[in-house]
C-alpha cells in the first residue's frame, strides 16, 4: 500500500493514503490531516519530525 508518512507535532506517526496538510485545531494542538489516516507505531521512522515534509512510503503486509 502506497501513501504518505507523517508525524505530529506531539511525535505520533501517521500513515496517510493521499498527501496530508497541517492543522491547527482551537486548542492549539498541531498535527496532519488527510485522507485514510492510520496510526502507526512511534519507533518506526524516527529521523522524521513534525517540522518534516511527509514522505512517500509503502507499506507491505503479508501472511506469515
Amino acid at each position: 500500500m502506497k501513501g504518505y508518512a507523517a508525524r505530529d507535532e506531539n511525535g505520533r506517526l501517521n500513515f496517510f493514503l493521499g498527501v496530508p496538510h497541517r492543522f491547527t485545531n482551537p486548542n492549539g494542538d498541531d498535527y496532519w490531516v488527510g485522507h485514510g489516516r492510520m496510526k502507526q507505531p512511534n519507533e518506526f521512522l524516527p529521523e522524521l519530525s513534525w517540522d518534516d515534509d511527509p514522505i512517500a512510503v509503502e507499506i507491505s503486509i503479508k501472511r506469515i
